[in-house]
């Protein structure tokens, strides 16, 4: 029982623990943060699946249009789009870009641009149809977006993270306000710790989260892991980690440029295949 209730609270409570397993497992995860996508998503990843690649980095996205389709639906704007209406929604949304570049210009933003979220198992017509409407509606510069490996496995559960799987699913208004909460509780009994978030929230510029990364070995050898090292990586894990990292393949619509054919039932799994960073095509067609 005593050993029970010893693994439960923080380390300290039971006599400490020496330096080397300490700085072993400040260590350990310090490297495994690092070996992820630990920069907020620029995009999120909802209701569709989307096909892996591992030969594209992390992309920068500018604030464009987004349309999420999968084999059962089409969704623009987070609203449920009838095939039949994209065209015209996405024509109202052009006009709506032009007149506010022309009342507010902004140097390097591409009005024509447009991100498509495309379910793996998508049938090529679908994503041939959805392309060809964007381009006709004035988005004719699209980027597909696709997942890329998350780098390391999520650690192993600890108690404290129903707690944070509540948060994460639970208004998202209330979302940094009661992760914030968790992270002082959990954090208390490690002064050092408590210093490495007041520095980091104080630095202007850079990333803050390489240089939260940076600060957690030194921070938890100098308190000798003075609180629950479970629940620390935990919070940490869901503070830090982006699960779904994403990257962006854009793909030049050019006239003089053959299209590109494929059967109408192949899935963007295999279709995708098709795309490279110098893919140009006049458009997408089904092969008939």
């Amino acid at each position: 029982m005593k050993l029970a209730v010893c693994i439960a609270i923080a380390l300290a409570g039971c006599g400490g623990r020496s330096k080397e397993s300490c700085r072993a497992d400040a260590d350990a995860l310090a490297k495994l943060l690092a070996s992820t996508d630990h920069e907020p998503p620029t995009l999120f990843v909802r209701g569709v699946k989307l096909v892996e690649r591992t030969d594209l980095t992390r992309s920068e996205l500018q604030d464009a249009p987004v349309i999420r389709a999968s084999i059962d639906a089409i969704v623009f704007r987070d609203a449920t789009v009838d095939p039949g209406d994209l065209r015209a929604r996405l024509s109202a949304t052009r006009r709506e870009y032009d007149d506010e570049m022309a009342r507010h210009p902004i140097q390097g933003v591409d009005v024509a641009r447009i991100y498509f979220m495309i379910d793996a198992g998508t049938p090529w017509s679908r994503v041939a149809a959805i392309v060809g409407d964007a381009d006709a509606a004035g988005f004719g510069h699209p980027a597909f977006v696709f997942a890329r490996p998350l780098g390391a496995s999520p650690p192993p559960r600890a108690p404290i993270d129903d707690e944070l799987d509540a948060i994460a699913s639970g208004d998202p208004a209330n979302h940094i306000s009661k992760l914030a909460e968790v992270t002082r509780r959990v954090i208390d009994g490690c002064p050092a710790m408590i210093q490495v978030f007041g520095n980091v929230a104080a630095t202007e510029g850079g990333s803050k989260a390489d240089a939260l990364i940076a600060g957690i070995a030194p921070a938890l050898v100098e308190c000798n892991c003075n609180l629950d090292v479970p629940a620390f990586r935990s919070v940490m894990w869901h503070m830090l980690v982006n699960e779904h990292p994403t990257s962006t393949l854009a793909v030049t619509i050019d006239p003089s440029a053959a299209p590109i054919e494929l059967p109408g039932i192949t899935s963007w799994r295999e279709a995708s295949k098709r795309l490279t960073r110098d893919t140009t095509a006049t458009s997408f067609r089904v092969q008939r």
